[in-house]
């Protein structure tokens, strides 16, 4: 058994994952843990990163390699998602991080993103299916994955997620009848020209698919849902999420004001702000695929980059 160390560094929140992994790479979670850091933060395409995010992400970076190393990790990789991609000024933030933590945190593709989830995530999946789309909605894309009988077709990465579109679209609470078509239209519009899947005659198959997602944004969805219902948040891991409980979801967080939203049951109150737009994100991709429900598998990205034969500890 080795202990190993990741760092998902996102667009909204950084991540980070502590494994005992042994050499089939079966494993045991010593921590999985999250800070909200809005790097992405009203970033548009070429724009640089917000300079106070910047900086407490570094803060946060060094506290979870520390953290990493007190709990025994021989080795700690990390990369960084959509915010670094779009930042003008992304690939020199992350040097400055490099350099303050003395890590190699490497900016990775939406495509590679999505293979490395994607490759652990599927060995998750319970049962037989033709055709799985894996989703990963985070703060600044949405990577996709289409895999036919357990081989991976097709990818891509969207720009949209969750807190660009609530920048995008400026989303405040309460949230209106009419920016919730506004929402609506604007993530479906995204979806035609990108999203993977079987197509026929050069249509989506409707309803062809399994649907699993991936991240923060799908496990907060099950953590809602349980609120809802009263109950302590527990493993999201391979729960079912209803496109009906979706628009439950949204009905009732469209009423709130912000505070109100913040104080939900189970809610992470730094998420609060962007967690309308990841919700109907997902909602989105549900209408769009045609199907009336998701399952979760919370093995994501920090999960691929210490599991996945894509990118093993030392390729990072």
């Amino acid at each position: 058994m080795a202990i190993r160390a990741a760092l998902d560094v996102g667009s909204n929140s950084i991540k980070l994952l502590v494994l005992d992994v042994a050499e089939d790479r079966s494993y045991k979670v010593i921590t999985d843990e999250s800070v909200v850091t809005g790097l992405g933060r009203n970033l548009t395409p070429g724009s640089a990163l917000d300079a106070e995010s910047c900086a407490n992400s570094i803060d946060v970076v060094r506290q979870f390699a520390a953290r990493a190393r007190d709990l025994g990790a021989e080795e700690i990789v990390g990369a960084g998602t959509a915010a670094m991609r779009r930042a003008g000024n992304g690939k020199q933030f992350i040097m400055e991080m490099n350099q303050s933590t003395g890590l190699d945190i490497r900016i990775i593709s939406g495509e590679r993103e999505a293979a490395i989830a994607s490759e652990v995530a599927m060995r998750e999946i319970p049962g037989e299916h033709e055709h799985v789309v894996l989703f990963d909605t985070g703060g600044g894309s949405t990577e996709l994955s289409w895999f036919h009988d357990g081989r991976l077709e097709g990818d891509s990465s969207i720009a949209l997620g969750a807190r660009y579109l609530t920048d995008e679209l400026e989303i405040t609470h309460p949230v209106g009848d009419g920016m919730r078509e506004r929402i609506s239209n604007y993530v479906l519009s995204k979806l035609p020209d990108n999203a993977v899947g079987p197509h026929r005659g050069g249509e989506l198959v409707a309803g062809a698919v399994t649907l699993a997602g991936l991240g923060g944004t799908a496990s907060l969805i099950v953590w809602l849902m349980q609120g809802l219902r009263s109950e302590e948040k527990s493993d999201p891991h391979l729960k079912v999420v209803t496109s009906a409980q979706l628009a439950l979801l949204l009905e009732r967080m469209a009423r709130m004001d912000l505070e109100a939203v913040r104080s939900m049951k189970n809610m992470n109150p730094d998420r609060a702000t962007v967690v309308f737009a990841g919700v109907s994100i997902i909602r989105g991709l549900l209408r769009h695929y045609g199907v009336e429900s998701f399952i979760l598998t919370d093995r994501g990205l920090r999960y691929g980059l210490l599991l996945s034969d894509i990118m093993q500890p030392s390729g990072a």
